[in-house]
């Protein structure tokens, strides 16, 4: 392992030490690559990048500012031409070949991303993904550097870890990352504004690499903000106004113990699919895709506290499988 990322890999732990109350300042960098569908094993490639997005975000901020751009992948897999159209048409439908968007400048494409997340005199930054996209976006990442003909030094982790540490830093617990998976697992932003790259915007898709960055940060923003007293904006959460501006003085403190505690909106929020959402930051954040409505008043306070604060889950989620 070259010693410029064994480096990069020890100060990884440094950079999140940070003191609770100057985590929520920290600036962090989401990142998601798309691929042409996955290729099966019999395939010496096993991805097709074709989409790339990554979002600058703090919590005490928001989304401050976003990288974009398609990838030409180049020649398909020799016999997979189907299978990255199959792959293409089950998600985001960016065109396997003759798209004119596409950029097959890949050493532009990486210097770019580098512009965007390392400032020249910085050393390299960490950037995060969902833990279900690691081994795709990691795979892309690298395949992009060496079509580049630079070295990858981006240390990509899990945000799902990240949003623990913010839980853990500010309430001494923590969530299991099961239940960070599902708070992520939203579909209430598909179609927002300002979400989605302007091609995916004209043509009314949802599936985008750069909407899913914007969205783990709106999802971030949604279930902490009470927890670090953050003003919500529109920087924040789409559609939110300058007049609607959210602050946690508006909730109110449920004590489980001494140091145990959530975070409740005195009434809870109903998304358009009918999903309760508690609070900014309460359990009712998490608005997953699939799972039925619950009612405050049937949640119990007991069991762990950090718990509590992302909500118990009705029946019939944790039956179906």
């Amino acid at each position: 392992m070259p010693s410029i990322q064994i480096a990069a890999e020890k100060r990884a732990p440094e950079r999140l030490q940070k003191k609770c109350e100057d985590l929520h300042k920290c600036v962090i960098y989401i990142l998601n690559i798309f691929s042409h569908g996955e290729m099966p094993s019999v395939c010496e490639q096993r991805y097709v990048p074709c989409e790339i997005g990554c979002v600058r975000y703090s919590l005490q901020d928001g989304v401050m500012d976003s990288y974009h751009d398609f990838i030409d992948p180049g020649d398909l897999p020799l016999g997979f031409r189907y299978h990255c159209q199959a792959g293409s048409a089950a998600t985001h439908q960016i065109p396997v070949s003759g798209f004119e968007l596409a950029n097959r400048d890949y050493h532009n494409i990486f210097n770019s991303l580098y512009d965007f997340v390392c400032p020249a005199t910085n050393p390299p930054t960490t950037v995060y993904c969902k833990n279900n996209d690691l081994y795709r976006v990691k795979w892309c990442l690298q395949w992009l550097s060496i079509k580049a003909g630079m070295e990858n030094l981006f240390e990509l982790q899990d945000i799902e870890s990240l949003i623990i540490k913010f839980y853990r830093d500010k309430l001494n617990e923590e969530p299991s990352k099961s239940s960070v998976h599902r708070l992520l697992d939203v579909v209430q932003w598909d179609y927002a504004p300002n979400t989605r790259c302007k091609w995916h915007e004209d043509n009314d898709m949802w599936y985008c690499a750069l909407a899913s960055c914007k969205k783990v940060t709106y999802c971030i923003s949604r279930a902490l903000a009470s927890v670090y007293d953050v003003v919500l904006t529109s920087a924040h959460l789409p559609n939110l106004k300058a007049n609607d501006n959210q602050r946690s003085e508006n909730t109110k403190t449920v004590v489980l113990d001494a140091k145990r505690y959530q975070k409740k909106m005195d009434r809870p929020y109903v998304t358009e699919n009918g999903n309760y959402l508690g609070g900014v930051g309460g359990a009712g954040s998490l608005g997953m895709s699939g799972v039925s409505a619950f009612h405050p008043s049937k949640v119990q306070a007991r069991g762990r506290g950090i718990l509590r604060l992302l909500e118990e889950m009705p029946p019939s989620f944790s039956s179906s499988g």
